[in-house]
C-alpha cells in the first residue's frame, strides 16, 4: 500500500501545480492540447425540485448579413423575386448551412444562399442559453422604379442625393447589383417565419435517430481519461475488442459475431488504410470526435461493400480557431501525446489546420509463462516482458476553404504516420522472441468537397492517394529465453522459421468516391453514390536462397473495387405542426421515415502466383454482384422510437487478405466474396428531462446469415484468410444511461449476447455443424458510474471521480464438440475493473482536464486470445487542455 500511495502522490504533483497556474501559463508549458471545449462555464440556476415552467426562448436574429449579388440576367430583365431558405446557425449565431425551400427564377436561390452564409445572427437561446436553430428566412431581391423625366437634373444644377425608401436598398444605379434581406434597411428587425429550436441536439443526434441501426460514441467525456480507442470501443454494446498485449498489440475488432474486415472502417468517410497504418485500438482519443457504429446496414453515401458493418470515426473537422492537446503518462513506459490547431479567417473563409501525435510504450508487464530449468523441466515463472515496445507517430495539415459561395468545403489533407512494433512471442506465448521486429508507414494526400447545386442538389466528393512502406525482419542468430538472455547461436537465423526474412513492400492505394443527393420535395430525398478503391503491390525479399531467380514479391498484385448505390428516403406523417416552439427540438419532422436502397459491386483481381522453380502463374478474378436494402424508423413518441432494417449486402476481400500484410498472413489468391442476410429490430427510449432525470434505454436484436465466410486460420506461426463456411449470428444487446437530476450522479452500461453457429452443410466443417463458433467471446458488459461534484476550490472547477468495469463469459479456443469439457483449452470470465479522478479547470481563455486513473486495479491476469496475456495493474495520469 505505501508503494501505491506514493506512486500516486507523485502523479498528483502536476495537477497541483496545474492547479495553480493559469491557463496561459499551463499551455506554455506543455505547447499542446487537444478538442474542442464542449464545457461551457455553468449557466443560471436551475428552478428547484417540483418547480415546473415552460422554457423560454427567443428566436435567432439577424446581426450581419450579407447583400447577395442581383442576377445581371434578372437585372437586366427587371425580375423580382423573394427567397425562402432554411438556414441552420449554431449556438454561435454562425449559419453552418442554407437551403433553398422554394423554386425561384434562376440565380436568384443560389445569391441568397452565398450571402447568408457570410452573415451572422444573434443567436437562439433557451432559459438563457445560446442554442443551434433552424429557421425560415426571407430574402427579397426588389429593383427600384425607373427614373421618370421628372427626375431628370439640370447639368447646371448640383446632385441631391435622395433618401432611399425603407423597402429599396442603396445604390448608384438604375438597377441595383446587390439582392437585400427582407426587413428594410434595418435588418436585425426582422424575425424569422419559422423558428425549430435544436437545443443541444448535435449532428451525433440526428445521426443516431435516423432510420438506419446506428450507435453514436461521442468522444467528449473519453478524451479526458486515459482509456485508448480499443478500451472505449469495447464499453460499446456489440462490439468486442481482443488484444494480444499492451499499447500498439495486434486488435481483433467485432460487431454482432462477424469480425476484422468483415466490418469496414473509415476515418471521415476514407477507408482507414488510408490514413492510420496500424489498426483501430491504436487510434489517439484526444483527436476523434465520435464514432459511428453501423450495425449489419450501411448507407449508401459510403458506397461501402461491408458484410457485417461499419465503424467511421470522426476527427475533430470544425475550424474555430482553437488550438489544444494532451500528454499522458503510464505504467510500463506508456508516453502519449497530441496536439491539434485550428484557424479560419472569416473574411475570405480559408482554413489551416493541424493534428500530430506520438505515443511510446515499453510493454515490459510482467507475464506468466513456463521456463525451463537445468535439467530442460518446465515451471512456471513470472517474468517481464522484454521485447515489445511500440512507437508510433502522425501528423496532418489541413488548408482550404469552408462556407464560401462556391463550396462548403474544399480542404486539402496532407498526411505521414508511421509505427515500429517489437514482437515478443509466438501466438500462444511459448516460444520467446529477441529480435523481430515489424513496422509500416504511410504517406498520403486527400481532398473534401462538398457545395449545393441548384438549392436542392448536394454534391460530395472525398478522395486519397496514399502510399505505405512495410517491413519485416527476423534473422536473429541467437536463441532467446524468456528472461532476455542469450541461450546458445542458432545453426540457421531466424526465430520463427528456419530460415532468415528480412523484407519490405510497397503499396500504392487510389480511393475516390463521388455522391449526389437531390431533396425532390419535403420528405422526398434521393442519393447516388459511388467509390472505386485500386490498390497495387509489389516487395523485396532481400535474403533470397536463389539471388539470381525473380523476387516472388515482385509477383503482380492489382486488386480493383467498385460500389454503386441509389438510395430513396421517404418521411411520412410530417409532426412540425405538432409541435410548439417551446418543445420543438427538430429532429423528427415525421413520423416515419424509409430508406430503400439498392447497389452494386464490382470486383477484379489481377495477380500472379509464385510456384517452386521459380514459375509465375496468372491468377485473375472478375465478379459483379448486387444487393438491397431498408431501413424504416417510427417515431412513438417524443421520447420513444422503433427502428427495423434488412440488407443483402456483398464483402469483397481486402488487399491484405489476397496479398497477405507481408508479415504474419501470407496471401490466398483464390478469396472469393462473401454474401451476408442482416436483419435488425430495435426500440430506444431517451428522456432528456423527467423527475428521475435524464434517462436512456436502447435494446437491439440482430440477425446475420453469412455464406462464404472469410476466416483468419493458421498454426502458432503464421495465419491465411480462407473461405470456409456459412455460419448464422443471431442475438440481442442493449445499452443504459441514467443521469440523477440536476446531474450529480451519472450511470451506463451496456450488454450483448451472441449466438453465432456454424452451418456448414459440406466441406472441412461439416462436422462440426452446430457448434458455436470457436475462439470468440458470446457474452460480455460493460458499466461506469462518475459522480459530478462543482464549486471545489473554484466557482467554475469540477471534480469526477468515476469507476469503470468489464466483463467476459469464458469461451472456449476449439470447436465445442471435440474433446471433453475438461481438456478444452477455455479463455477463462473475466472482470476487469478501473477507477480514478479528473479535475477540470475553466477560465475565460479555455479548459483544463487532469486525470489520475489505474486500470485493472485488481491486477488480474487477462487474456483476450488463448496463451497471450494483456497487462496487469497499471496507473496513468494526463493532462488535456483546450482554449476557447
Amino acid at each position: 500500500m505505501k508503494v501505491i500511495f506514493k506512486s500516486v502522490a507523485s502523479l498528483s504533483a502536476p495537477f497541483m501545480i496545474f492547479r495553480r497556474a493559469s491557463f496561459a501559463q499551463v499551455a506554455a508549458a506543455l505547447a499542446l492540447v487537444v478538442r474542442p471545449a464542449f464545457g461551457q462555464v455553468p449557466g443560471p440556476s436551475s428552478p428547484g425540485p417540483g418547480v415546473e415552467r415552460p422554457p423560454e426562448v427567443t428566436p435567432p436574429l439577424p446581426l450581419e448579413v450579407s447583400e447577395a449579388e442581383y442576377p445581371p440576367a434578372a437585372r437586366e430583365s427587371r425580375i423580382e423575386a423573394t427567397v425562402v431558405l432554411r438556414l441552420t446557425i449554431d449556438a454561435e449565431g454562425a449559419v453552418k448551412n442554407a437551403e433553398v425551400v422554394e423554386p425561384t427564377a434562376e440565380g436568384f436561390g443560389d445569391a441568397a444562399r452565398a450571402a447568408l452564409l457570410r452573415s451572422r445572427f444573434a443567436p437562439a437561446t433557451k432559459d438563457g442559453r445560446a442554442v443551434g436553430a433552424k429557421i425560415l428566412y426571407r430574402y427579397e431581391f426588389r429593383l427600384p422604379p425607373e427614373p421618370g423625366p421628372e427626375d431628370a437634373t439640370p447639368k447646371d444644377a448640383s446632385p441631391v442625393a435622395a433618401a432611399p425608401a425603407a423597402d429599396t436598398p442603396k445604390t448608384s444605379e438604375s438597377a441595383p447589383k446587390k439582392g437585400r434581406p427582407a426587413a428594410g434597411a434595418d435588418a436585425s428587425a426582422q424575425v424569422p417565419l419559422e423558428v425549430t429550436i435544436l437545443g443541444e441536439r448535435s449532428e451525433a443526434d440526428q445521426i443516431q435517430r435516423s432510420a438506419m441501426p446506428v450507435t453514436v460514441v461521442e468522444m467528449k467525456r473519453h478524451s479526458k481519461r486515459s482509456s485508448d480507442m480499443g478500451e472505449v470501443l469495447a464499453r460499446t454494446f456489440g462490439v468486442s475488442i481482443r488484444r494480444s498485449g499492451g499499447l500498439g498489440s495486434d486488435t481483433r475488432f467485432s460487431l454482432n459475431g462477424l469480425q476484422d474486415d468483415q466490418i469496414r472502417t473509415f476515418i471521415n468517410g476514407i477507408p482507414i488504410e488510408h490514413t492510420f497504418p496500424n489498426n483501430i485500438s491504436n487510434i489517439p482519443v484526444n483527436l476523434v470526435e465520435r464514432v459511428e457504429i453501423y450495425r449489419g446496414v450501411v448507407p449508401v453515401r459510403y458506397a461501402a461493400d461491408a458484410l457485417g458493418g461499419a465503424v467511421n470515426i470522426i476527427t475533430n473537422q470544425h475550424f474555430e480557431n482553437r488550438v489544444g492537446g494532451s500528454y499522458q503518462l503510464g505504467s510500463f513506459g506508456t508516453r502519449r501525446a497530441t496536439v491539434l490547431g485550428r484557424y479560419r479567417d472569416p473574411v475570405s473563409g480559408f482554413v489551416l489546420g493541424i493534428e500530430t501525435f506520438a505515443d511510446g510504450a515499453k510493454n515490459d508487464y510482467e507475464v506468466d509463462v513456463k521456463v525451463p530449468d537445468e535439467r530442460g523441466r518446465l515451471h512456471a515463472a513470472t517474468v517481464p516482458r522484454f521485447h515489445d515496445r511500440y512507437r508510433a507517430y502522425g501528423v496532418a495539415v489541413d488548408a482550404g476553404f469552408t462556407d464560401v459561395p462556391w463550396a462548403r468545403r474544399f480542404v486539402l489533407r496532407a498526411l505521414t504516420t508511421a509505427y515500429d512494433k517489437q514482437l515478443q512471442n509466438n501466438l500462444v506465448m511459448t516460444v520467446p522472441y529477441g529480435e523481430v521486429e515489424y513496422g509500416e508507414a504511410l504517406r498520403g494526400l486527400q481532398l473534401h468537397y462538398e457545395h449545393t447545386l441548384f438549392s436542392r442538389l448536394d454534391v460530395e466528393f472525398r478522395g486519397s492517394y496514399a502510399h505505405t512502406t512495410t517491413f519485416f525482419s527476423d534473422q536473429s542468430p541467437w536463441v532467446y529465453d524468456w528472461f532476455g538472455s542469450q541461450v546458445r547461436p542458432r545453426r540457421i537465423p531466424g526465430e520463427i522459421e528456419a530460415k532468415p526474412t528480412d523484407q519490405v513492400s510497397w503499396q500504392k492505394m487510389g480511393f475516390g468516391r463521388l455522391g449526389f443527393a437531390y431533396r425532390l420535395a419535403d420528405g422526398h430525398r434521393v442519393r447516388l453514390a459511388t467509390s472505386s478503391d485500386y490498390t497495387t503491390r509489389t516487395g523485396d525479399e532481400r535474403l533470397q536462397a536463389d539471388p539470381t531467380a525473380r523476387d516472388p514479391l515482385t509477383a503482380q498484385q492489382d486488386l480493383f473495387k467498385q460500389v454503386t448505390g441509389f438510395e430513396y428516403e421517404l418521411g411520412l406523417f410530417d409532426r412540425r405542426e405538432e409541435r410548439s416552439l417551446a418543445d420543438s427540438d427538430g429532429h423528427f419532422d415525421h413520423r416515419l421515415q424509409n430508406v430503400f436502397f439498392v447497389k452494386s459491386y464490382l470486383y477484379r483481381v489481377d495477380s500472379e502466383e509464385p510456384l517452386p522453380g521459380g514459375i509465375f502463374r496468372q491468377r485473375d478474378q472478375n465478379q459483379h454482384r448486387f444487393g438491397l436494402g431498408d431501413g424504416v424508423r417510427v417515431v412513438i413518441t417524443d421520447y420513444l422510437y422503433a427502428k427495423a432494417s434488412y440488407e443483402l449486402t456483398t464483402r469483397m476481400p481486402r488487399a491484405d487478405e489476397v496479398f497477405g500484410d507481408g508479415v504474419l498472413i501470407h496471401g490466398n489468391l483464390e478469396l472469393t466474396p462473401e454474401i451476408s442476410d442482416n436483419a435488425n429490430l430495435g426500440v430506444r427510449l431517451e428522456l432528456e428531462e423527467s423527475p428521475a432525470g435524464k434517462v436512456m434505454v436502447d435494446v437491439n436484436s440482430f440477425f446475420r446469415d453469412t455464406r462464404e465466410q472469410i476466416v483468419l486460420l493458421g498454426n502458432d506461426r503464421f495465419f491465411t484468410y480462407e473461405n470456409v463456411y456459412r455460419a448464422v449470428s443471431k442475438g440481442i444487446e442493449g445499452a443504459f444511461e441514467w443521469t440523477t437530476p440536476w446531474k450529480p450522479l451519472a450511470f451506463d452500461g451496456s450488454f450483448t449476447w451472441v449466438d453465432y453457429r456454424n452451418q456448414s452443410d459440406a466441406g472441412a466443417f461439416e462436422d462440426f455443424k452446430g457448434d458455436r463458433i470457436p475462439n470468440r467471446p458470446w457474452l460480455f458488459a460493460a458499466f461506469s458510474a462518475r459522480v459530478r461534484m462543482t464549486r471545489i476550490v473554484d466557482r467554475h472547477d469540477e471534480l469526477e471521480p468515476f469507476y469503470t468495469a468489464r466483463y467476459v463469459h469464458e469461451y472456449c479456443r476449439g470447436w465445442e464438440s471435440v474433446g471433453l469439457k475438461q481438456y478444452k483449452q477455455v479463455i477463462p470470465s473475466q472482470l476487469i475493473m478501473g477507477a480514478g479522478v479528473t479535475y477540470t479547470l475553466r477560465r475565460n481563455t479555455g479548459d483544463v482536464w487532469t486525470t489520475l486513473e489505474v486500470q485493472n486495479f485488481t491486477d488480474q491476469a487477462t487474456y483476450d486470445f488463448y496463451g497471450q496475456q494483456r497487462p496487469g495493474r497499471a496507473f496513468f495520469w494526463k493532462v488535456t487542455a483546450m482554449s476557447r
